[in-house]
């Protein structure tokens, strides 16, 4: 199992690959996180599945190895860190997705207006305006045709530009950044299309941010960031920022899962 998930990732041309590894020469990570991060990597941790694999390998004993919550899926590294459908709303999306989420908020804010202050751990207003520029956090957009996506997690109005830019986040699993990408852009592709025939003197774009739980970072992070207008200066600290967020929140989910009884 050592070196599965950069097997996997080896060839996609759509990751960066010299990006997704910047986290790990930030000098003033500590050694145990750094380890239990990379623990996580390489499948070291004690899941079911690998507790079935190496008893059926080496004894010829075949365990259960279910997850031990959900009870339906095999328990590997990737259903704890990813794919649990009862880990979802209290740990993926606080621990992860809105604590990213937050971050690049606050930076959006903050790059027009540097006065601006908020920790990534206070909620955001729905709408918070700064002059002519408007920035929704997760509120429902109501279009001509009734849709089920309708709910992207940041939109930037600016009445100036006439430009909106609609903001997706996700913290999947690293082997399926690449696919979550597309999956984001296609399911907010008929909100785009009916926000545009509504406001049709505004430019709309989606832009997805995408992080995979170990790090991993798409090229279409960057370019993401890019077309917010983030100096290109900044870019790196901010995409090294995002994963070291991530991958504490996939640390701490871990280890809180391995807590649970089986």
């Amino acid at each position: 199992m050592h070196g599965y998930i950069d097997r996997q990732l080896e060839k996609d041309t759509n990751i960066d690959h010299k990006v997704s590894k910047s986290w790990t020469r930030n000098r003033f990570m500590k050694s145990d996180f750094e380890a239990y991060a990379f623990a996580i990597k390489e499948q070291e941790i004690s899941t079911k599945f690998i507790k079935a694999k190496r008893a059926k390998d080496s004894m010829n004993i075949t365990l259960d190895s279910k997850c031990r919550l959900c009870k339906t899926a095999t328990e590997d590294i990737i259903h704890i860190i990813s794919s649990c459908p009862l880990m979802s709303a209290r740990y993926y999306l606080p621990i992860r997705h809105d604590v990213i989420a937050k971050l690049l908020y606050n930076k959006l804010i903050t790059m027009k207006n540097p006065s601006f202050q908020r920790s990534v751990f206070e909620t955001p207003e729905y709408i918070y305006k700064d002059g002519n520029v408007e920035y929704w956090w997760n509120v429902s957009v109501k279009t001509i045709t009734k849709l089920k996506n309708n709910k992207p997690d940041v939109i930037i109005w600016d009445r100036d530009k006439r430009e909106c830019n609609i903001i997706e986040f996700s913290c999947p699993a690293d082997n399926n950044v690449s696919r979550k990408v597309e999956e984001k852009i296609t399911i907010y592709g008929p909100l785009v299309r009916n926000l545009q025939i509504m406001y049709n003197d505004y430019t709309f774009k989606m832009l997805p941010i995408i992080v995979g739980a170990l790090g991993t970072i798409p090229k279409a992070t960057r370019e993401s960031l890019i077309k917010l207008g983030f100096p290109k200066k900044d870019i790196n600290r901010i995409i090294r920022k995002m994963q070291e967020q991530v991958i504490k929140g996939t640390v701490q989910i871990c280890k809180t899962f391995m807590r649970f009884s089986e």
